[in-house]
């Protein structure tokens, strides 16, 4: 429970920070597409769908995000 406790405050602070300077950090800012194949031939472009692999912590922060536009 301690080390949860300890990524609980870490992120909490990191929050914190971005919601005081109105700066999120560039590396969450970024996505790395990856094209998924579907069906059919390989060799065609619009066989495939891009998958967006963005960071964890972009992703925690969304919600975050949210919640605290609904309390404003």
């Amino acid at each position: 429970m301690a080390v949860i406790s300890h990524f609980i405050d870490s992120f909490s602070f990191i929050f914190s920070k971005i919601f005081q300077e109105s700066v999120v950090p560039e590396d969450w800012r970024n996505a790395n597409v990856t094209p998924i194949f579907k069906k059919g031939q390989r060799s065609l472009a619009s066989n495939y769908r891009p998958v967006s692999l963005t960071s964890l912590c972009s992703k925690s922060w969304n919600p975050s995000l949210e919640t605290v536009l609904l309390i404003i």
